[in-house]
């Protein structure tokens, strides 16, 4: 196998499955591997690709699906860019914008994060999840692992397999994501749902957030914030009572700080912040929504 993936990983212009010089790369290691598809650091020398980026081999099982077609309509500061997708050897690729590490990998690493990193990334991934939603998509997916850090510290939603826009929602078949963060309407056969399962899956994610639980550990409930925990309960709930992003921002967890001064360009090392007064804390928490698209008023 790994003759043949070496071959299909070194296409270029001179290939006869494509007739430009756009998918012509080489490449420079394997990031991961996935449900979905393998991802790999690749270089585009010129085309419309050109750069550093990562390549999406897509399974079997998503070669005909409208991934692309779906993640290439949403420009956001906190949702993986992509750039298009090409097909070669019976393999289709999407070329997507190439981040550091995921948001697992960090907890992983780090063991612990401080309640402003927590807050920090809280609001982003609920501006990605909003301008997700206000596509008329639900991501059906939303995890950690699918978290991304960019280059210059950003967090970013990625993985659009399992997305689906709420037109063509009653056509698709039952959902198989990660069972830990699936809403419970998700898991019923049957059951009736919306973009609210992605709101959930947040709240089950914030618990991973060491700084609630204190390090990587699913077992949190004794070490939890009661301001952290009144959060959660407007994100782990039946689905009618879900908050939606613009709301959720408001909750005086996320509102109160203390907070980061700036986004850092390394975010794994990233110092914890130092504390500040209720103005600047309020001046750092109304950027970091602007930044993301909510509405903290």
């Amino acid at each position: 196998m790994a003759p043949v993936r070496k071959r299909r990983m070194q296409l270029s212009c001179q290939s006869s499955v494509t007739s430009t010089c756009d998918t012509q790369f080489s490449t420079e290691g394997k990031l991961g591997k996935g449900r979905w598809g393998d991802v790999y650091k690749v270089k585009f020398p010129g085309g419309k690709y050109r750069g550093l980026r990562a390549l999406k081999m897509l399974t079997e099982e998503l070669k005909h699906t409208d991934e692309t077609t779906t993640q290439k309509q949403l420009c956001h500061r906190n949702i993986v860019r992509c750039y298009g997708s090409f097909a070669a050897h019976n393999d289709k690729y999407i070329v997507l914008e190439l981040c550091s590490y995921s948001l697992e990998d960090l907890l992983k690493s780090r063991g612990h994060l401080t309640h402003p990193e927590v807050r920090m990334n809280t609001i982003q991934i609920l501006g990605g999840i909003k301008h997700i939603h206000k596509h008329g998509l639900i991501h059906r997916d939303i995890k950690p692992r699918n978290i991304l850090v960019s280059r210059d510290g950003y967090l970013k939603i990625s993985d659009f397999g399992l997305a689906v826009d709420l037109q063509t929602l009653r056509d698709k078949p039952p959902i198989r994501g990660t069972l830990r963060y699936m809403a419970p309407e998700l898991l019923e056969s049957g059951e009736k749902y919306g973009q609210s399962v992605d709101i959930w899956s947040v709240g089950v994610s914030i618990p991973f957030f060491p700084a609630l639980a204190g390090r990587w550990s699913s077992t949190f409930e004794n070490s939890i914030t009661e301001p952290a925990k009144e959060l959660l309960g407007q994100l782990i709930v039946e689905a009618s009572r879900r908050r939606c992003p613009d709301e959720i921002v408001t909750h005086h967890y996320l509102s109160n700080g203390p907070y980061l001064e700036k986004i850092h360009p390394h975010y794994q090392f990233c110092p914890p912040s130092p504390e500040h007064g209720p103005d600047r804390d309020k001046a750092l928490f109304q950027e970091y929504c602007r930044v993301a698209g909510l509405t903290c008023t």
